[in-house]
């Protein structure tokens, strides 16, 4: 599973908001259009804001991004903003994530 909790205060609530905070891998055969990430992965039932960190495996640079119309994390090539190729493995990339919901 691509989604590590160990990171920071992952129930972290303010107000009527909810905060996750966690690491998210790279699958190691990426699916064209991305990895599925519901709210109720995150323990929410709506996602306000989802804030993912690029990331490196020490050559290569990567755009994350939730999409909330397909509500899956998309992974990017960082230069020319195309997606990543079917089949490639990001499991050395690993992002470190925020997530805004209810």
């Amino acid at each position: 599973m691509p989604l590590d909790r160990s990171v920071g205060k992952y129930f972290d609530s303010s107000n009527t908001h909810l905060r996750r905070v966690g690491r998210w891998r790279g699958p190691s055969s990426y699916v064209t259009g991305g990895d599925p990430a519901p709210p109720a992965l995150f323990g929410l039932s709506k996602i306000f804001a989802a804030h993912f960190a690029p990331v490196v495996d020490g050559t290569a640079y990567r755009n994350v991004v939730w999409n909330p119309l397909t509500e899956k994390v998309y992974f990017s090539a960082a230069g020319s903003g195309s997606e990543v190729a079917a089949g490639s493995d990001l499991s050395a990339f690993v992002s470190m994530f925020e997530i805004i919901g209810q």
